[in-house]
C-alpha cells in the first residue's frame, strides 16, 4: 500500500519520467534510513550499518554529502530517541567509516586530480554556498518554501496526513511510526535551513510520508475512525472529491486565454478525474474508507495514462526543444556550429543536439563568438530578446517556449533572396 501511495504522488509521478538525480539520491536515502533503523532494531546485530554505509558512499557519488548528512543526522536522532547510543561504540562503526572511504572517496580524488574546479563547484558553490546564502543561479527562496514544496509535492495523500497524525498521536505510538516521523522532518528541515531550495529537494521524505499513509490505509478496513479523526478523513476525501469534479472548468477556463489557448486539448483530458470525484464524495458521505484510498490510487494513474498516452504529444510540441534540435542538426550537419544559451539552460536542447552548449550571460560574449566562428546559434528566452538588439546581423530561425536565434538566415531564406 506504500509502494502505491508513493507512486501515485505527483512528484513521483512526474520524475519518475524525467531525467533528475533527486530520484537517485531518493533511493540511497530510502535505503540507509531503512537499513540503519533495521540495524538499531535489532541492537546492531546484521549487515545493517553496512547497507547503510553502502547507500550513503553511493548517495555521495550521486549527489555530494547531502544522502550522508541526512541519513546520519536522523540515525543519531533515532538512536538518542530509543536511548541506544551505546551503538556508535562498537568496532562495526569504524568499519563502516572506512567502508564509506573506500567507496565514495577514489572517485572524488579522480575527478579532482582530472578537473580541480569541479570539486570546488561541488561543494563550494553547490553546497556551502547554497547553505549561506544561495546566490545567482542557486535558486534562494524564503523558509517557508520547502515546506509549502512537501505540502504540493505529497499531494494528493498530504489530504490524508491530518488524519494518519491524529491516528498517531492518539494511540501508542510505535518506533517505526516515530523514525518515519524523524526521517520526514530531518528532510523538510535540512532543506528549510539553506537559502538555495528547489521543489525537488524535499523528494527524500516522500518515501517516510507514503509508508505512514499506507500503514495507516491497510489498517482502515480494521479500525474504525471516529471523532476528530473522522472528521479529517471526511474533510480529506470530501476535498479531494471537490478538486476532481472541479478540475475540468477550471483548467479550461485558465487555458483558454493562456499562451492563444496552446494548453487548452491538454485541460480537457482532465474530464477524466470527474467520476473518480463523484465516487469520492460518495465514499465521504457514507463513511465508506475502504474504497478511499484504491480509488485515489486509480484516479492518479488513470489520469497519468491519459496524459502520457494523450497529453505528453500536445505538451511536447509546445515545450520541447526537439524541433529546434532537427532545425540545428539540418542546418549544421558537420556539427562545426558553436551552439550558445543565453541566460537560460536550454531545457531539453542538450539532449537532442547530443553535443555541448554553452551557457552564456553577456552580449559581448556572444559578439566574440561570432567573431571567432562561422555559424553560431543562440537559444534564449524571449524576455531576453531585445539585448540583441544592438546585434544586427542576428536573425531568428524558430519561436516556441525557446527562441532559437542564428548568425545567418535559416537555408530557406537565402534561397528566396
Amino acid at each position: 500500500m506504500s509502494a502505491l501511495v508513493l507512486l501515485t504522488t505527483i512528484e513521483f509521478a512526474v520524475l519518475g519520467r524525467y531525467g533528475d538525480l533527486n530520484m537517485l539520491l531518493t533511493l540511497w536515502v530510502t535505503v540507509g534510513m531503512l537499513a540503519l533503523h533495521r540495524w538499531a532494531t535489532r541492537e546492531g546485530r546484521g549487515p545493517g550499518l553496512f547497507v547503510a554505509t553502502g547507500a550513503c558512499a553511493l548517495g555521495a557519488l550521486t549527489k555530494g554529502l547531502v544522502a550522508p548528512v541526512l541519513v546520519a543526522t536522523a540515525g543519531l536522532l533515532h538512536l538518542w530517541l530509543v536511548g541506544r547510543l551505546r551503538l556508535l561504540h562498537r568496532p562495526r562503526v569504524a568499519v563502516a567509516a572506512a567502508l564509506f572511504a573506500v567507496v565514495a572517496v577514489p572517485w572524488y580524488v579522480a575527478a579532482g586530480v582530472s578537473s580541480p574546479g569541479y570539486l570546488r563547484e561541488l561543494f563550494v558553490q553547490q553546497q556551502f554556498h547554497r547553505i549561506v546564502g544561495g546566490g545567482p543561479g542557486l535558486h534562494p527562496e524564503p523558509s517557508w518554501f520547502t515546506l509549502a514544496a512537501a505540502v504540493l509535492a505529497f499531494l494528493p495523500w498530504t489530504l490524508f496526513l491530518p488524519a494518519v497524525l491524529q491516528r498517531a498521536g492518539s494511540e501508542r505510538r510505535d518506533a517505526a511510526t516515530t523514525f518515519c516521523l524523524l526521517w520526514a522532518v530531518v528532510v523538510v528541515v535540512a532543506f528549510t535551513l539553506p537559502s538555495g531550495k528547489l521543489v525537488t529537494y524535499v523528494l527524500p521524505a516522500m518515501p517516510a510520508l507514503a509508508l505512514l499513509v499506507g500503514r495507516y490505509a491497510s489498517r482502515l478496513g480494521r479500525i474504525e475512525p471516529d471523532g476528530p479523526e473522522a472528521r479529517l478523513l471526511r474533510w480529506g476525501t470530501g476535498s479531494l472529491a471537490c478538486l476532481g469534479l472541479a478540475a475540468p472548468p477550471i483548467a479550461v477556463a485558465v487555458t483558454g486565454s493562456l499562451a492563444g489557448a496552446t494548453w487548452l486539448p491538454v485541460a480537457r483530458l482532465s474530464v477524466v478525474l470527474v467520476p473518480f470525484g463523484a465516487l469520492l464524495g460518495w465514499i465521504a458521505a457514507r463513511r465508506r474508507w475502504t474504497w478511499a484510498v484504491p480509488t485515489v490510487v486509480a484516479a492518479v494513474l488513470s489520469a497519468c495514462a491519459v496524459f502520457y498516452a494523450e497529453g505528453a504529444p500536445l505538451v511536447s510540441d509546445v515545450v520541447s526543444d526537439a524541433q529546434m534540435a532537427r532545425a540545428i542538426e539540418a542546418a549544421d550537419p558537420g556539427r562545426q556550429a558553436t551552439v550558445v544559451a543565453f541566460r537560460t539552460y536550454g531545457g531539453s536542447l542538450p539532449f537532442y543536439l547530443d553535443r555541448p552548449v554553452h551557457f552564456v550571460v553577456s552580449t559581448g560574449r556572444v559578439r566574440h563568438l561570432m567573431k571567432r566562428r562561422g555559424l553560431v546559434f543562440i537559444v534564449t528566452h524571449h524576455r531576453h530578446l531585445r539585448a540583441f538588439r544592438r546585434i544586427p546581423d542576428l536573425v531568428v530561425w524558430r519561436r516556441a517556449r525557446h527562441v532559437l536565434v542564428a548568425s545567418r538566415p535559416p537555408p530557406a531564406v537565402e534561397r528566396r533572396t
